[in-house]
């Protein structure tokens, strides 16, 4: 996992190696849209995550009403922290399950691909899913 400034806008990264093993990640998302209460979860403290430039990742599901949503910060990814970056993506549990279905399709490629996951500038960065495109030295040098 890792942050850079891109030329359309910042980007955090969860990638790997075309053999990596990114079923946990969609069993985040699908355990997030589970849930029928705020629940959160720091991407940055699994074992199998490394964290580049000790970026932190924490994955929120929120309440579906509408009162809680007006109660804390809006849905999308927001950065909360500039060092190390930190970010908060916060989604409800339909958009959690919805996210889930965009891993689907990148876990069943057996070729280098990558899946956008959120949407910059409408959010505060573009989350990008990938898989055998970049060596781990290209974004952490």
């Amino acid at each position: 996992m890792a942050f850079y400034e891109a030329s359309d806008g910042p980007r955090v990264m969860l990638f790997g190696p075309q053999e990596a093993d990114f079923e946990f990640l969609q069993q985040c998302f699908d355990e997030l849209g589970e849930v029928s209460e705020t629940r959160s979860t720091d991407l940055d403290q699994f074992p199998w995550v490394h964290p580049a430039g000790g970026i932190k990742l924490r994955l929120i599901s929120l309440e579906s009403n509408l009162e809680s949503l007006k109660l804390i910060a809006p849905p999308g990814i927001r950065k909360t922290d500039d060092y190390p970056p930190a970010f908060e993506w916060r989604q409800t549990s339909n958009e959690w399950k919805h996210t889930a279905e965009l891993t689907q399709g990148f876990l069943s490629s057996n070729s280098p691909c990558h899946q956008y996951l959120t949407i910059y500038p409408i959010e505060e960065a573009t989350v990008v899913l990938s898989k055998g495109e970049y060596a781990d030295e290209v974004l952490n040098p």
